[in-house]
């Protein structure tokens, strides 16, 4: 896939730079070289469950623990924890 974008991008400057398309008295624009990086990504890993007919709790509870006073002064935190209990409702319901 590196080769073919590279690829792509060298058409592009034949093609932007080709003598049909500059005007007259402008000067002759420079070619640069272009070092293309590729940046890797961490690992993703999914959770997931797979029902195998076994038995199942019929009433589940759960309850979020949050600790330090910065979960009730900080409103990017008490967002979250608003967003954490309804998971947690949803997801026992």
């Amino acid at each position: 896939m590196k080769g073919h974008s590279f690829g792509i991008w060298r058409r592009w400057q034949a093609k932007s730079t080709s003598p049909d398309r500059r005007s007259k008295g402008k000067k002759k624009s420079r070619r640069f070289a272009l070092e293309a990086r590729l940046e890797s990504l961490e690992a993703r890993e999914l959770l997931t469950v797979t029902y195998n007919g076994g038995a199942l709790l019929t009433n589940v509870q759960a309850q979020a623990v949050y600790l330090g006073s910065a979960w009730n002064t900080n409103s990017s935190l008490q967002s979250q924890t608003q967003t954490t209990d309804q998971f947690l409702s949803t997801l026992t319901s």
